[in-house]
Formats: C-alpha cells, sequence, structure tokens
C-alpha cells in the first residue's frame, strides 16, 4: 500500500491502513450516551477495575454502554462511526457467592492488552504507569472539574521529560517491555480530549517495543471499535506516486468542482480547525475548498466529488499539528472513509458509499503548523 507523502510530516499509523468499505464516516457523536438496555444489568456502585497484574482502582459504574465505565478512569473515547466493533477487550465479572448476584458489584476484567491515555493519568491494564501533563492559560482549566470540558480548553500531553530522544512515551515503553507484549496486538485507549501528539508518542513507544498497537473508538451506541485496521510492522514512509496529467488552468475549474488533475488529498487539523487542501500539480495552487456548517458533512460532500473526479487517487492524509485535539482527527477519518457524515448526527446511516480505500494519519511538523 502506498505510504507517506511529505518529509515534513511523521506517520502515527506508520504505514497505511486500508479501511473497510463497510465501515461507516461521519461525525462523532460526542456527547451522545445510548438508552440503558432494559435486559442489561443495573447499574452498580462500588466497582472495581482490575487487570492481570493486580491492580485497582476506584468505583466506576456499570451500564448498558460498555465504554461509558472507561469514563471513571478519565477515558471518554471519541465517538466514532466505525463498526469493526470488537467484545474481547474486556469482561464484566460478577462475584458468583454474593447473594444477589443480580445486584451484586461488578469488576472489569481486561482480556487483551491495553493502554489507556486518560485526562491526567496514563495506564496499563488498571496499573497507573504515568502523568498526563496539562498546560492551560489558566491554571484552573487544568482541574479535575475543568478535564471535564470539551476539547481545546486545554492541552494534554507528554511532558518533555517523559520522551525519550526519540519521541517515545518512556513509560510505556517501560510497560510493554515489561509485560511481555512484544508480538501482540495492544488496544490503545486516549480520551477525546488528548492531543494527537500524545497518541503517537504512546503509538510509536508500542511498536518500537514490539508490540502492534490498535487505536481505538466508541461506536454511537457505546460499543468499542478500531478506528483503523492493525499495522503489520514498522514500514519506512515513501513518496506517494501518481500517473503524470496536464494540469488545469485555475480558471477552467468551476464553482464547487474537485480538480480531475488531483494528486494527493490531505486534510489539516489543528487546534484552531479543520481545512482541506486538494493538491494539483505544481505550477496550479491547490483547492482549498471552505468548510461551512457542519464540517465533517461538508468534509466529506467534498471528499466525494474529489473521488469522483480523480478516481485515481485512493489514499487521503490527515495532518494534526501536535496540539490537535484527537477527537477532531477521528471526526476526519469518518468523515474520508464514507459518504455516512451527511446523515443526521447520531442517526443510522441508509447511504453507505465508500470513499477512500486508505487514510494515513500524520503529525504535521511544518512550520506553518506550530
Amino acid at each position: 500500500m502506498t505510504k507517506l507523502l511529505d518529509p515534513s510530516v511523521t506517520t502515527l499509523a506508520t504505514a497505511t491502513a486500508v479501511l473497510l468499505t463497510a465501515v461507516a464516516c461521519g461525525r462523532g457523536a460526542n456527547d451522545q450516551r445510548a438508552a440503558k438496555d432494559p435486559h442489561g444489568p443495573p447499574a452498580a456502585t462500588g466497582q472495581a477495575l482490575a487487570d492481570g497484574h493486580g491492580a485497582q482502582q476506584p468505583p466506576a459504574a456499570s451500564t448498558s454502554d460498555p465504554v461509558v465505565w472507561l469514563e471513571a478512569q478519565g477515558v471518554q473515547l471519541p465517538r466514532s462511526t466505525a463498526t469493526q466493533t470488537v467484545s474481547v477487550v474486556w469482561e464484566e465479572v460478577r462475584p458468583p457467592a454474593a447473594a444477589d448476584a443480580a445486584s451484586a458489584p461488578s469488576q472489569h476484567r481486561w482480556l487483551q492488552p491495553a493502554l489507556l491515555i486518560g485526562t491526567s493519568q496514563l495506564f496499563a491494564g488498571s496499573e497507573p504507569i504515568g502523568a498526563v501533563a496539562c498546560a492551560a492559560d489558566l491554571p484552573e482549566q487544568c482541574t479535575a472539574q475543568a478535564l471535564t470540558a470539551p476539547t481545546a480548553k486545554q492541552l494534554l500531553h507528554a511532558a518533555s521529560g517523559d520522551l525519550d530522544e526519540e519521541g517515545r512515551w518512556k513509560a510505556v515503553f517501560a510497560a510493554a517491555q515489561a509485560r511481555g507484549w512484544a508480538g501482540k496486538t495492544v488496544w490503545l485507549l486516549a480520551d477525546r480530549r488528548i492531543a494527537t501528539s500524545a497518541i503517537l508518542a504512546a503509538e510509536r513507544a508500542l511498536r518500537q517495543a514490539g508490540a502492534i498497537p490498535q487505536l481505538a473508538v466508541a461506536t454511537l451506541d457505546g460499543q468499542l471499535a478500531a478506528l483503523l485496521p492493525a499495522g503489520a510492522g514498522a514500514v519506512a514512509p515513501v513518496e506517494l506516486s501518481f500517473a503524470s496529467t496536464a494540469a488545469q488552468a485555475p480558471a477552467e475549474l468551476p464553482p464547487g468542482a474537485a480538480p480531475t488533475d488531483l494528486v494527493a488529498v490531505r486534510v489539516q487539523v489543528r487546534r484552531q480547525g479543520i481545512h482541506l487542501l486538494l493538491t494539483r500539480p505544481q505550477p496550479a495552487a491547490a483547492v482549498t475548498p471552505e468548510l461551512l456548517g457542519s464540517v465533517a458533512e461538508t468534509l466529506c460532500v467534498w471528499a466525494e466529488r474529489a473521488r469522483t473526479a480523480a478516481p485515481q487517487v485512493n489514499l487521503a492524509t490527515v495532518q494534526a499539528s501536535a496540539d490537535a485535539p484527537w477527537e477532531e482527527v477521528v471526526r476526519v477519518v469518518d468523515a474520508l472513509r464514507d459518504t455516512c457524515a451527511r446523515s443526521a448526527k447520531g442517526t443510522p446511516c441508509h447511504d453507505r458509499r465508500p470513499l477512500y480505500q486508505a487514510v494515513v494519519i500524520a503529525i504535521d511538523s511544518s512550520p506553518a503548523s506550530l
């Protein structure tokens, strides 16, 4: 598969990830919660979290929305329309000796290796292994209550002292080695407010420790899902190559149309906003449509126009600034995947048509993004 195109960006997913065409796209419903299942287990109190190392965390609420219990650990996953769901990362266990098993407090036991990046703590399974740094204009924006605010209110990242000279999160690298994660899939669950640079640092540490990172999101009904299929291993980025075509003169491009001489589709995700760049052969200028209204919906419309106008381009690149919130990156990946971003927020998609076969997530280190 094709890899990164620009030497000024560093891959987050390392290799391009082929997206399943059956996976839906669209804007994540960040604050939605699925209705409780009347046949599911009742909410429990006094719940403890435990993994294979025996570490336990404070009580968390049980709910029919499977990922909500993670929020007690400060990990609110971004909501996505990804449909590659999984159900074997953890299990809910109720003490068999309880008098009333149906109402007894339950425990969540990890069945697969997992790394959690919360708003204040980093966890290997349920064991705290480090802190997440917070930077903000005002000190009160880094309090526990403020950390439940929408994205971009503060910068949640890995402190420079927690990174090694290769940009790896040292605590993650050490945890992966100590737990023998080499050769294993490790689920990387990050809060939606976390800076993308922190996820890059954790992903890089896992990969260089021999693990296979799997980026996780929550579906609209609260299931755990893979954002991208797991990569096979580290591969050096290469330049994108396309068949040469004659450039269209700017005046020949009708308003609202995507160029047929397209060579690359890039979406810049920054803390201040999202920008689409439809790159054409030089000296023709790139087309930079204005994303009005719902950004995810408009981006999806333009992605379909670009895919139709230039079917030879089947890869899109998401270039995130280091401080871009993870939630915004997930929204963009969803919008590039297929046409479901045009569905009303949180509603089922009835017109799913695939767009880009592959999406690359990258950190934009160019001066303009800093």
